[in-house]
């Protein structure tokens, strides 16, 4: 089993470079209820590893395919919410840990500012009491499909 859930980890992390794109072409996912499955097993098994001291992306690659599956199925629901509200209350606390620190090098790159920003806009979606901004912040990989 633990291989099998080490396969579906790296599966679910490397379909998030294609399932913008699906989106963006308003195409349904094939399967969601098994995607469903999968994501919690991983997270229940604790093979979702999310970010202690850099932005490791799993955050953002788990949130934005239980999105995706959750605009389809209700299978799971509830069980989907609740590992949103966990790994959402992760990044939050994570990004404002990395931003009170004395490393600002942090967010030197694009790429980690924009999963970052990408994350946050999810996690917004999902927890609107707890992302404050002046404006909802879109999730930029629905509107423009690039890295």
């Amino acid at each position: 089993m633990a291989t099998v859930l080490m396969v579906h980890r790296y599966f679910i992390i490397g379909s998030f470079h294609y399932l913008f794109n699906h989106e963006y072409r308003k195409k349904n996912l094939r399967y969601p209820e098994q995607l469903a499955d999968t994501c919690l097993a991983l997270f229940d098994s604790g093979r979702i590893s999310l970010s202690t001291n850099t932005f490791s992306f799993y955050e953002l690659d788990v949130l934005y395919m239980v999105v995706s599956v959750m605009g389809q199925t209700s299978h799971r629901a509830e069980e989907l919410m609740v590992m949103m509200h966990t790994i959402g209350k992760h990044i939050l606390e994570f990004i404002k840990a990395s931003s009170e620190g004395a490393d600002e090098n942090i967010y030197e790159d694009l790429h980690t500012l924009c999963g970052s920003v990408c994350a946050l806009a999810i996690v917004q979606s999902v927890m609107p009491e707890q992302v404050y901004s002046d404006r909802l912040l879109q999730k930029v990989l629905d509107r423009r499909p690039f890295i």
